[in-house]
Protein backbone atom coordinates (compact mmCIF):
# COMPACT_ATOMS: atom_id res chain seq x y z
CA UNK A 1 0.00 0.00 0.00
CA UNK A 2 3.14 2.11 0.57
CA UNK A 3 3.92 2.29 -3.15
CA UNK A 4 0.51 2.30 -4.14
CA UNK A 5 -0.33 5.41 -1.94
CA UNK A 6 2.51 7.37 -3.51
CA UNK A 7 2.33 6.39 -6.89
CA UNK A 8 5.48 4.81 -6.74
CA UNK A 9 4.32 1.46 -8.65
CA UNK A 10 7.11 0.91 -11.02
CA UNK A 11 9.22 0.73 -7.55
CA UNK A 12 7.05 -1.55 -5.85
CA UNK A 13 6.76 -4.08 -8.65
CA UNK A 14 10.26 -4.13 -8.81
CA UNK A 15 10.81 -4.97 -5.20
CA UNK A 16 7.53 -7.12 -5.62
CA UNK A 17 8.60 -9.28 -8.68
CA UNK A 18 12.39 -9.69 -7.48
CA UNK A 19 10.59 -10.84 -3.64
CA UNK A 20 8.24 -13.53 -6.08
CA UNK A 21 11.35 -15.31 -8.21
CA UNK A 22 12.31 -16.35 -4.53
CA UNK A 23 9.00 -17.34 -3.44
CA UNK A 24 7.63 -20.28 -5.43
CA UNK A 25 5.38 -22.16 -3.15
CA UNK A 26 1.61 -21.67 -2.90
CA UNK A 27 2.02 -20.13 0.70
CA UNK A 28 0.35 -16.91 2.21
CA UNK A 29 3.09 -15.14 1.32
CA UNK A 30 3.07 -15.12 -1.89
CA UNK A 31 -0.37 -14.33 -2.26
CA UNK A 32 0.18 -11.49 -0.58
CA UNK A 33 3.14 -10.40 -3.41
CA UNK A 34 1.19 -11.53 -6.27
CA UNK A 35 -1.83 -9.34 -4.71
CA UNK A 36 0.65 -6.23 -4.72
CA UNK A 37 2.05 -6.96 -7.85
CA UNK A 38 -1.43 -7.23 -9.19
CA UNK A 39 -2.96 -4.07 -7.83
CA UNK A 40 0.30 -2.25 -9.22
CA UNK A 41 0.43 -3.80 -12.76
CA UNK A 42 -3.25 -2.49 -12.46
CA UNK A 43 -2.38 0.96 -11.45
CA UNK A 44 0.09 1.23 -14.07
CA UNK A 45 -2.29 -0.16 -16.93
CA UNK A 46 -1.19 -3.38 -16.99
CA UNK A 47 -4.03 -5.43 -17.48
CA UNK A 48 -2.94 -8.67 -18.26
CA UNK A 49 -0.30 -9.12 -15.31
CA UNK A 50 -2.54 -7.58 -13.20
CA UNK A 51 -4.71 -10.76 -14.36
CA UNK A 52 -2.68 -13.40 -14.44
CA UNK A 53 -1.12 -11.84 -10.71
CA UNK A 54 -4.57 -11.96 -9.52
CA UNK A 55 -6.51 -14.89 -10.63
CA UNK A 56 -2.86 -16.89 -8.72
CA UNK A 57 -3.60 -14.93 -5.46
CA UNK A 58 -6.97 -16.19 -5.58
CA UNK A 59 -6.57 -19.76 -5.89
CA UNK A 60 -3.44 -19.48 -3.46
CA UNK A 61 -6.05 -17.78 -1.34
CA UNK A 62 -8.82 -20.79 -1.79
CA UNK A 63 -6.08 -22.99 -0.57
CA UNK A 64 -4.94 -20.88 2.48
CA UNK A 65 -8.28 -20.23 3.19
CA UNK A 66 -7.14 -16.58 3.52
CA UNK A 67 -10.71 -14.62 3.05
CA UNK A 68 -9.62 -11.40 3.26
CA UNK A 69 -6.15 -11.88 0.15
CA UNK A 70 -8.91 -13.70 -1.99
CA UNK A 71 -11.54 -10.77 -1.36
CA UNK A 72 -8.90 -8.12 -2.40
CA UNK A 73 -7.52 -9.73 -5.40
CA UNK A 74 -11.55 -10.60 -6.40
CA UNK A 75 -12.50 -6.98 -6.13
CA UNK A 76 -9.11 -6.02 -7.89
CA UNK A 77 -9.64 -8.46 -10.79
CA UNK A 78 -12.70 -7.09 -11.29
CA UNK A 79 -11.02 -3.91 -11.68
CA UNK A 80 -9.43 -5.20 -14.21
CA UNK A 81 -12.44 -6.36 -15.84
CA UNK A 82 -13.69 -2.70 -15.87
CA UNK A 83 -10.46 -1.34 -17.49
CA UNK A 84 -11.02 -3.68 -20.28
CA UNK A 85 -14.99 -2.71 -20.75
CA UNK A 86 -15.94 -5.80 -19.30
CA UNK A 87 -17.65 -4.45 -16.31
CA UNK A 88 -20.67 -7.17 -16.35
CA UNK A 89 -17.71 -9.73 -16.38
CA UNK A 90 -16.56 -8.17 -12.88
CA UNK A 91 -19.46 -7.58 -11.35
CA UNK A 92 -20.26 -11.13 -9.82
CA UNK A 93 -16.31 -10.72 -8.13
CA UNK A 94 -16.40 -7.80 -6.71
CA UNK A 95 -20.07 -9.10 -5.30
CA UNK A 96 -18.38 -12.31 -4.20
CA UNK A 97 -15.73 -10.03 -2.62
CA UNK A 98 -18.06 -8.32 -0.53
CA UNK A 99 -20.19 -11.05 0.64
CA UNK A 100 -16.33 -12.92 1.52
CA UNK A 101 -15.24 -9.55 3.21
CA UNK A 102 -18.62 -9.48 5.36
CA UNK A 103 -17.13 -12.87 6.95
CA UNK A 104 -13.62 -11.33 8.14
CA UNK A 105 -12.69 -8.66 10.99
CA UNK A 106 -10.73 -6.74 8.43
CA UNK A 107 -12.64 -3.42 7.81
CA UNK A 108 -10.25 -2.32 5.07
CA UNK A 109 -10.93 -4.92 2.84
CA UNK A 110 -15.09 -4.66 3.20
CA UNK A 111 -14.98 -1.05 2.67
CA UNK A 112 -12.77 -1.69 -0.44
CA UNK A 113 -14.53 -3.93 -1.89
CA UNK A 114 -17.80 -2.17 -1.45
CA UNK A 115 -16.18 0.60 -3.33
CA UNK A 116 -15.22 -1.52 -6.11
CA UNK A 117 -18.29 -2.93 -6.49
CA UNK A 118 -19.78 0.58 -6.42
CA UNK A 119 -17.79 1.05 -9.19
CA UNK A 120 -18.78 -1.58 -11.04
CA UNK A 121 -22.43 -1.06 -10.61
CA UNK A 122 -22.06 2.60 -11.53
CA UNK A 123 -20.20 1.02 -14.89
CA UNK A 124 -23.15 -0.68 -15.70
CA UNK A 125 -25.90 2.21 -14.84
CA UNK A 126 -27.56 0.57 -11.48
CA UNK A 127 -27.22 4.05 -9.50
CA UNK A 128 -29.52 2.86 -7.01
CA UNK A 129 -27.34 -0.17 -5.98
CA UNK A 130 -24.39 1.49 -6.55
CA UNK A 131 -25.13 4.84 -4.21
CA UNK A 132 -26.27 1.99 -1.45
CA UNK A 133 -22.54 0.35 -2.16
CA UNK A 134 -20.80 3.71 -1.73
CA UNK A 135 -22.84 4.89 1.41
CA UNK A 136 -21.98 1.59 3.26
CA UNK A 137 -18.14 2.10 2.26
CA UNK A 138 -18.01 5.19 3.34
CA UNK A 139 -19.70 4.90 6.33
CA UNK A 140 -17.24 2.17 7.39
CA UNK A 141 -14.27 3.82 6.59
CA UNK A 142 -15.33 6.65 8.04
CA UNK A 143 -15.48 3.94 11.59
CA UNK A 144 -11.98 3.17 11.57
CA UNK A 145 -10.81 6.28 10.26
CA UNK A 146 -9.27 5.83 7.12
CA UNK A 147 -9.54 8.86 5.02
CA UNK A 148 -7.93 7.16 1.79
CA UNK A 149 -10.44 4.46 1.68
CA UNK A 150 -13.59 7.20 2.25
CA UNK A 151 -12.23 9.46 -0.86
CA UNK A 152 -12.81 6.61 -3.55
CA UNK A 153 -16.66 6.11 -2.64
CA UNK A 154 -17.03 10.01 -1.75
CA UNK A 155 -15.80 10.56 -5.23
CA UNK A 156 -18.29 8.12 -6.82
CA UNK A 157 -21.08 9.38 -4.61
CA UNK A 158 -20.60 12.87 -6.16
CA UNK A 159 -20.47 11.23 -9.64
CA UNK A 160 -23.87 9.97 -8.86
CA UNK A 161 -25.20 13.09 -7.73
CA UNK A 162 -24.20 15.05 -10.30
CA UNK A 163 -26.11 12.67 -12.70
CA UNK A 164 -28.99 13.34 -10.97
CA UNK A 165 -28.65 17.03 -11.27
CA UNK A 166 -27.56 17.46 -7.40
CA UNK A 167 -24.59 19.56 -8.54
CA UNK A 168 -24.45 21.33 -5.09
CA UNK A 169 -24.42 17.67 -3.02
CA UNK A 170 -21.86 16.64 -5.81
CA UNK A 171 -19.30 19.58 -5.07
CA UNK A 172 -19.85 18.86 -1.16
CA UNK A 173 -18.67 14.95 -1.61
CA UNK A 174 -15.28 15.74 -3.77
CA UNK A 175 -14.69 18.74 -1.31
CA UNK A 176 -14.93 16.20 1.68
CA UNK A 177 -13.16 13.49 -0.49
CA UNK A 178 -10.35 16.34 -1.03
CA UNK A 179 -10.12 17.52 2.16
CA UNK A 180 -9.37 13.72 3.09
CA UNK A 181 -7.04 13.14 0.56
CA UNK A 182 -4.90 16.49 1.72
CA UNK A 183 -4.92 15.16 5.01
CA UNK A 184 -2.84 12.34 4.01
Amino acid sequence: WFWFHRGLWREGRTFLQAALEHESGRCGWRARLLLGDGVLAWAEGDQTTAAARLEECIDIGYVAEDVPITAHAMHFLAMVHLAEHRAALGRPLAKEAVRRARTTDDPFCLTLALASHGVLLLALGRLDESRAAFEESVDRGRAFGDAWAVALPLRNLAIIESRCGEHERARQLLEESLRGLRDL
